[in-house]
């Protein structure tokens, strides 16, 4: 593994399989680290190669958060231009809604329905925007959502998996191989998800 820490970004090397773009837009706080190693676990599965971006934030006040990785043979990895990712985990609302320019027309959105105020909102200076799904939808857009109630690391690494074209049975064994476990019901219950129409 080569790693440059002043610009947020590591390579691992491998050969590469299959190519994918995936944006994960977070919030401060948010444990966004589960999903890169499994996505490392991924490309290691299938011998791809894979490399992130993790942007550092300007400020520590800074909340607004995106990791921009990419599997296969196009790992020098850096910001995505608008339309590229063929994968965009939004772990909360307004990041999904700031991000959603990067993911492709043919893409899928995975929205957890995770609201984090911002301060303008916390003061009532502005609404919190909730028309991500709605907007996503009516450009035609696929759509996983993720219920607060749901929103558990294994269950957000299976929609993760899922997006990314692997059956149930793949999903689990990948997740047990970061030790991450989850209960069959949770398991079901992310494959049987209609996407949002």
């Amino acid at each position: 593994m080569s790693e440059n820490p002043a610009y947020g970004w590591c390579l691992w090397t491998g050969s590469a399989v299959v190519d994918k773009k995936v944006l994960i837009a977070f919030s401060g706080g948010q444990p966004a680290h589960y999903m890169l190693d499994l996505l490392a676990y991924v490309a290691q599965q299938e011998a791809s190669d894979i490399g992130y971006y993790l942007p550092r934030p300007t400020s520590l006040a800074a909340c607004a958060q995106r990791a921009y990785v990419c599997i296969g043979s196009q790992t020098a990895c850096k910001e995505f231009l608008p339309g590229e990712a063929d994968v965009l985990l939004a772990m909360e609302e307004l990041e999904g809604r700031r991000g959603v320019r990067f993911l492709s027309k043919e893409g899928i959105l995975i929205l957890c329905s995770c609201h984090r105020l911002p301060m303008s909102v916390s003061v009532g200076t502005t609404g919190y925007p909730t028309d991500i799904l709605y907007r996503s939808v009516s450009e035609g857009r696929r759509v996983l959502q993720i219920k607060r109630t749901e929103m558990e690391i294994p269950i957000i690494g299976a929609t993760l998996l899922r997006a990314l074209g692997y059956d149930a049975p793949t999903a689990q064994t990948m997740l047990a191989g970061c030790r991450l476990t989850i209960e069959d019901s949770d398991l079901a219950l992310v494959y049987s998800k209609e996407y949002s129409k």
